[in-house]
């Protein structure tokens, strides 16, 4: 009776230890399918083999990780022909081959020298494969496994355009080594020259049509107008060459079908974007949008026909500019639906008055500073006054622009443009002057300084509560100074950082009046 209770109590203590892998038969045969995985035991010193057939140019992806041994994975075909393999670092190995024939094939895993053993993993990645031009279309039916992938040969930076009908899905573009090429705007650019599959997805019994072609690149010059047409399904790339400092308008004209379309840099920076868009008059099957280069750089249009007949367009780059001189008046013309671009070229610390008018449309402008970016969008003040009027001051020496346009887009017509430096005057050493400061409105004075030097500056007023704000040459406004409230002084030191005018910006906190300031001698 002991001995009957003590073997029940064994059996039951096995019951309840974990399933632990047990070893199993040498030869294994792998099923079919996108994915095989089983974990395994290996018996030191033994070789374990996992037998599968293979179709011609099928792609097989194997890999074998164990914790406790160094595997060696091995390929062999029928006659015993080593097809690959590989000792990889440490306990992992992996194979990526693509099968020369059809037939019957065996990975065989084994411990590095002939010793060791113990538990691994074997993972199986296969898919089969076809060729397919660069130019060209096949139909395919899904099996089981409900993908295929076509083998396209493709140069550095061709563009490759894939387009998947019926009943069917495209899901990704590899390289040869199994790295995803990133879509752009429908086309994948080969980052080296060889093989890249194309994978398409179905469900079983479902047949789809894979059409391929290569984008078209071309260099699209300014002002030169190109009338051209795009593939079905097709996508055109054109480089556009631009210089730092300069804008320039894209007109693309689409009487038909409207092409996706995006302009983008050809290579990324990381000092930002290499231009900036800076209005755009858009309409109907027209687009005409305006941008400011940053830098010297190569931009990329790119236009995607999603539809199967040919798509006609018209591209044009032009650089629409007219200089304008501060303190002129020119006459202008703005034709219906679009905007005219004024450079003027201006210096930190000028006080500059810009005025529109007409009386064919109801005017409008925006000012561009130096870098493209719109820093005022100017209106008139109401029904009775159509002549937009913006004083400023400049904050740093360079390109400004004045880009001149109707309110609403419904109108157009002749019109004046103005500029005009007003006085700012100039604060001397010990002798105070008398500023009115109006509410929310700074009043503006300078001082010419060298850099390094130190002045005292003093503003005093018992009507408003002052603040002080000094822009210096480079237009950097960053120093600035508050009083304590209304009938208390601002008092603070300041050091010129280049040689100059340094503005100040005299300006009220709470109230509004006269005040004094002055440079205090030291």
């Amino acid at each position: 009776m002991t001995t009957i209770r003590l073997l029940a109590a064994v059996l039951t203590l096995l019951a309840s230890l974990p399933a632990a892998i047990p070893p199993q038969e040498s030869v294994r045969d792998v099923v079919p399918g996108r994915d095989f995985e089983e974990h395994k035991l290996l018996t030191p010193g033994q070789t374990d083999v996992w037998k599968l057939d293979v179709e011609q140019d099928e792609m097989l992806w194997c890999v074998v990780e164990s914790g406790g041994f160094d595997p060696v994975l091995d390929l062999v075909d029928a006659d015993g022909v080593v097809l690959g393999s590989d000792d990889g670092l440490g306990t992992r190995s992996e194979l990526w081959l693509r099968m020369p024939k059809k037939g019957a094939v065996q990975f065989r895993v084994r411990p590095f020298q002939g010793s060791g053993g113990g538990h691994y993993r074997y993972h199986l990645h296969r898919f089969g494969t076809g060729p397919l031009g660069a130019a060209a279309e096949a139909s395919h039916t899904f099996g089981r496994e409900q993908w295929w992938h076509y083998r396209v040969a493709l140069r550095e930076g061709d563009v490759l355009v894939p387009t998947v009908l019926g009943e069917g899905r495209l899901g990704a573009v590899l390289d040869a080594m199994r790295n995803g090429v990133a879509a752009v705007c429908g086309g994948y650019r080969a980052p080296h020259t060889g093989d890249y599959f194309v994978r398409i997805e179905g469900a079983e019994g479902k047949r789809c049509q894979t059409l391929t072609q290569l984008a078209r690149c071309s260099e699209l010059r300014a002002d030169t107008v190109q009338d051209e047409k795009v593939a079905g399904y097709g996508l055109d790339h054109w480089r556009i060459v631009v210089r730092g400092g300069e804008a320039f308008v894209l007109d693309l004209q689409m009487p038909g079908v409207q092409l996706a379309n995006e302009l983008v840099d050809v290579v990324a920076s990381r000092e930002g974007p290499a231009f900036v868009g800076t209005g755009h008059f858009d309409k109907g099957g027209q687009l005409r949008r305006l941008f400011v280069a940053r830098r010297d750089t190569t931009l990329e249009l790119r236009l995607r026909n999603t539809a199967s007949a040919p798509v006609s367009y018209r591209a044009v780059v032009r650089r629409p500019e007219r200089d304008l001189a501060v303190g002129t008046t020119v006459p202008g013309h703005l034709d219906v639906g679009d905007g005219v671009l004024y450079r003027l070229q201006l210096t930190s610390g000028q006080l500059l008055r810009v005025l529109l008018e007409s009386s064919a449309f109801d005017g409008k402008f925006d000012l561009w500073d130096t870098a493209g970016n719109v820093f005022a969008t100017v209106d008139d003040r109401g029904p009775l006054d159509r002549n937009p009027s913006h004083t400023f001051l400049v904050p740093a020496t360079g390109t400004y622009r004045v880009l001149a346009y109707c309110s609403g887009g419904g109108g157009g017509g002749d019109f004046t443009l103005a500029t005009e430096a007003l006085v700012v005057p100039q604060l001397q050493p010990g002798v105070p002057m008398t500023v009115r400061v109006a509410a929310g409105a700074p009043t503006y004075l300078h001082l010419d300084l060298h850099a390094g030097q130190v002045v005292w500056l003093s503003v005093q007023s018992p009507a408003f509560d002052a603040g002080l704000t000094v822009l210096d040459p480079a237009g950097n406004g960053s120093f600035c100074c508050e009083g304590g409230g209304i009938g208390s002084d601002v008092l603070v030191a300041y050091r010129a950082s280049h040689d100059g005018r340094h503005t100040l910006l005299v300006h009220s906190r709470n109230g509004a009046g006269e005040g004094e300031v002055k440079v205090v001698p030291q």
